[in-house]
């Protein structure tokens, strides 16, 4: 349900609330106060194709709110605003017509959007009209609709009036028709009884090859305002009908009012072209249709209707209830093939005509000519109505009186040219004629001992009719309740009259619900008349041999044989005295269809539709068997699905059976979805059109996300880890590709578990910073989802990344080719690279390194005896840094250069500026001074 709530709009140009609501069941507009506006409320809906026959419940409620179409305040002129989606220039700039305020425009039932304002103009309907569309307003102020303008000098302005609350207006192009609308509690303050509301002709210029051809649009004609309470219309309330007795001037079908099957005396020159169905008798017999079908005149049924010209329409007393009948050909050429005018009279003697829907198609930039052969006739209750259709009735018809309460009904007749077995369906379910059992007459039943006379010895046809309280009606009578097998007044009665050739049925209100209708098919049956040289009573002594021999003869079973009626024949048209004509007909075998059927794993049960077709009176059987499928994508039997088999057996009057095979949910996602077939075979009382169908069991557990992307480290303690959603092959619905949440877990390298997980990412969160990490570590990850069927297998990991390792923190990792730590004795590792001539020894992931550029760098390392910075020995330290013998260095620590280098005179080694050294303190004793 949805709404538009506490709403003011004042001195809009166009609208104050307009909706196109899109497959909405219920939709309300409350508590809104709007003034000085050109439409106050316009409401379209969008149900149920048209064209598929959809059933769609539209109640759309308009409550509680205020409507002022003139207010003391607004100019009488109404200048039009400088919009600015008139400078669209796709745009339709629509002026409300005919340039008044309207408070409330009823608006149309569409299968489709109308693409306003680009396509077409606000209030323009574009497509076929939707089923069951409603709108109901309550409790409404209306205020300030009139003659506004009556003193004005401009005459155009003098003769405006406002409505408050209208049919839409041509040109607006709503051509099939307008929401059922019902009203109670309105209030009407300085609004006179013109202005209540309004009712428009069909435009004329719609009766053309490319929208309605030949006759009027339905819509304008067929509009319905259902007063409840007498709010609107004053008394018990009533109905507001509109005037479908007028016909456009250039409506080109019909004939000359002096034709032999018309009476002067209607005043017309032209005479609307009746179905040729009613202009004859059975016989060929002329019909005088003036004095029959339209002895008070065309259109709705109207007695004690008022005409009011103001609204364009009849306003009629609350005696009558007036409700909309929907008739829909179900044939497959629904569109191509047509049936109009189509014929509604009621047996007080008017004739109303429906046309069809206008054509909304578009071949190749053309109209397609094609119009939906639905029609929307606007009927009072309890009221018997015969349908005639223009050509061959439709082979399949659905009929529903839609928005009318359960209790209130309407008996319809519908002309068949041809005697031929008809079918029933009340809201889906066989219903059989009252003079039917189980496909056989009761007449002959009752000729042959088989069933008990209803009227002495004999069986009179019981009929269907709303008059007999009792429900029941023999021969044309009331009877009491218990005279009848079955009442005739309930909705889905039915019988045939051959005599005239029409169905009768009661169609019956189901309040707003969608799934009472009937639906009528024709059994394609094989009808023969033979003549035979007996009575009737010897006639009845052999029927069951002359049905076998006939059969026989026909190599058929004897149970497809009915006999119809059996009627004497005098000698004046027989050579014999005596003699019978047997009618008999030859009905098919009921037909039996399977449906293909699409299943979700975790649905529990395949539940797979079996339909009887053409024939519903005799029990029947058929077999079914779950096999594998032949198909790459096969089921499997205990995995998928568990086998079953067995008879399916449909009881007269069935028409559907479901086999249920259970299903099994199987873990972990399949791009693939399963498929098992079923198959039917040995069909009792039937034969098989489809024997198998296929069971497609889809997945519903996603599929895992890829792998996640690591971008390059920025940072020695964190990554940047990013990710995808799961991708589907075909997701059974969206809520089953939904992702609640995802998980990331991380791995450090080398290990076989996570090290830890990053749980409970929302959904819309593609991404995740991992923080805290070892300094030049390295980890993968790998990211899970979880949507409402559980959690996705976890993705293949990502390729492995390192955070970053940090340059002079005296720890020597695979990316730095050395690391000194914070303060180098040298400038041997600038960024953690190796200077050129330098080099660094004895990093480790745990240790620093000592860089040095070599001997005569004056650094003396630990390798090095000494290091001076120079490249010549003879000075205490060597070229090739060792200090050398006889020399003693006063400086000579590791990390600094070498200095106060100095021979030691009697340490007996002869070195530097030393003349002798024979060791000791020489003493000259061996002619060596102690000076050396």
């Amino acid at each position: 349900r949805s709404s538009i709530v506490n709403l003011k709009v004042w001195r809009a140009w166009n609208m104050g609330v307009y909706g196109e609501v899109a497959r909405t069941s219920l939709f309300t507009v409350e508590r809104v106060e709007l003034a000085d506006i050109g439409i106050g409320i316009l409401l379209h809906a969008v149900g149920g194709d048209a064209l598929k026959h959809d059933r769609f419940k539209l109640q759309y409620t308009i409550r509680d709110s205020t409507i002022v179409g003139q207010s003391p305040n607004n100019a009488c002129s109404r200048k039009k605003p400088s919009l600015y989606a008139c400078d669209f220039y796709q745009a339709y700039c629509w002026t409300p017509y005919p340039h008044n305020h309207t408070g409330i425009f009823i608006g149309a039932a569409n299968s489709g959007a109308s693409h306003a304002p680009k396509i077409s103009p606000w209030v323009d309907s574009s497509s076929n009209p939707s089923l069951y569309g409603e709108l109901a307003v309550v409790n409404v102020t209306f205020g300030g609709f009139g003659t506004p303008c009556a003193a004005s000098s401009v005459a155009r302005q003098r003769a405006r009036r406002d409505v408050a609350f209208s049919a839409m207006a041509p040109p607006a192009i709503v051509a099939d028709g307008t929401m059922v609308a019902s009203v109670r509690e309105l209030r009407f303050l300085d609004t006179p009884e013109a202005s209540k509301t309004r009712f428009y002709d069909p435009d004329p210029a719609w009766i053309n090859q490319a929208d309605c051809v030949d006759m009027d649009c339905d819509g304008p004609k067929h509009s319905l305002i259902r007063d409840e309470d007498g709010s609107l219309l004053g008394g018990g309330g009533g109905a507001v009908v509109t005037r479908a007795e007028r016909f456009s001037s250039n409506s080109f079908f019909g004939r000359p009012y002096g034709h032999p099957t018309n009476t002067a005396g209607q005043g017309l020159w032209w005479y609307p072209q009746v179905p040729s169905a009613m202009q004859t008798t059975r016989e060929g017999g002329v019909v005088n249709v003036s004095d029959t079908w339209v002895k008070n005149g065309f259109g709705v049924s109207r007695p004690g209707c008022t005409l009011v010209e103001a609204w364009n329409a009849w306003k009629c007393p609350s005696a009558s209830s007036y409700r909309r009948l929907v008739i829909e050909s179900m044939d497959l050429d629904h569109e191509i093939r047509r049936i109009s005018p189509v014929a509604v009279s009621s047996d007080d003697g008017y004739t109303d005509l429906l046309n069809g829907a206008m054509d909304h198609g578009w071949c190749f930039s053309y109209t397609c000519l094609k119009r939906l052969m639905t029609f929307h006739a606007v009927v009072r209750t309890n009221v018997p109505y015969t349908i005639h259709f223009t050509g061959s009735s439709p082979q399949s018809l659905r009929v529903s009186l839609q928005h009318t309460p359960v209790g209130e009904a309407v008996h319809v007749r519908i002309f068949y040219k041809g005697s031929q077995r008809l079918q029933v369906f009340a809201n889906g379910v066989l219903t059989e004629d009252l003079n039917m059992l189980n496909g056989k007459r009761k007449a002959q039943l009752v000729k042959s001992n088989k069933f008990a006379p209803n009227s002495g010895a004999n069986w009179v046809d019981e009929r269907v009719s709303l008059e007999c309280a009792s429900g029941c009606n023999i021969g044309g009578a009331c009877s009491p309740s218990g005279a009848c097998q079955r009442r005739g007044n309930v909705h889905g009665a039915n019988m045939f009259d051959k005599a005239t050739g029409m169905l009768e049925m009661i169609v019956g209100g189901g309040g707003s619900e969608t799934d009472v209708f009937l639906e009528i098919q024709t059994l394609p049956t094989v009808q023969v008349s033979v003549g035979l040289s007996v009575s009737i009573d010897s006639f009845y002594e052999v029927k069951d041999a002359f049905v076998s021999n006939i059969a026989g003869v026909l190599g058929i079973d004897p149970r497809r044989i009915a006999i119809v009626d059996v009627v004497a024949v005098s000698g004046r048209r027989r050579l014999l005295a005596d003699g019978v004509t047997v009618d008999f007909e030859i009905v098919p075998d009921a037909s039996i269809t399977i449906a293909d059927v699409t299943v979700r794993e975790d649905g529990l049960l395949a539940n797979v539709t079996v339909t009887r077709s053409t024939y519903f009176l005799e029990p029947v059987t058929v077999v079914y068997t779950t096999v594998t499928s032949n198909s790459s994508s096969a089921a499997t039997a205990g995995v998928h699905y568990e086998s079953v088999s067995g008879t399916l057996a449909f009881a007269a009057l069935e028409s559907t059976r479901i086999i249920q095979v259970p299903i099994h949910s199987v873990a972990g996602y399949s791009a693939v979805n399963s498929k098992l077939t079923i198959l039917l075979s040995s069909a009792v009382n039937a034969s098989i059109s489809d024997k198998q169908a296929s069971v497609t069991i889809q997945n519903v557990h996603s599929p895992a996300p890829a792998a996640p992307a690591v971008a390059p480290a920025a940072s020695p303690w964190s990554l940047a880890v990013t990710w995808a959603a799961p991708v589907w092959a075909s997701p059974p619905s969206d809520g089953d590709a939904t992702v609640l949440e995802y998980q990331l877990g991380v791995r450090a390298s080398g290990a076989s578990t996570d090290a830890s997980t990053v749980d409970e990412i929302a959904p819309e969160t593609l991404s995740a910073a991992i923080t805290d990490r070892l300094v030049y570590s390295a980890w993968s990850f790998r990211v899970r989802a979880r949507t409402a069927n559980g959690w996705t297998a976890w993705s293949a990991s990502s390729a492995e990344v390192r955070t970053l390792s940090v340059c002079g923190d005296g720890l020597r990792h695979a990316d730095e080719a050395c690391d000194q730590g914070a303060t180098p004795a040298n400038d041997g590792c600038p960024s953690c690279a190796v200077a050129e001539g330098y080099t660094c020894v004895g990093g480790t992931e745990s240790s620093a390194d000592t860089c040095e550029a070599g001997c005569g760098d004056s650094v003396k390392s630990a390798v090095e005896g000494c290091d001076d910075g120079g490249f010549s020995g003879g000075d205490g330290c060597s070229a090739s840094c060792a200090l050398e013998p006889g020399w003693a260095c006063s400086v000579n620590d590791n990390g600094a250069a070498t200095s106060g280098c100095a021979t030691t005179c009697g340490d007996g080694v002869k070195a530097g500026v030393e003349a002798c050294d024979t060791g000791g303190d020489n003493g000259g004793v061996h002619g060596c001074s102690a000076t050396c």
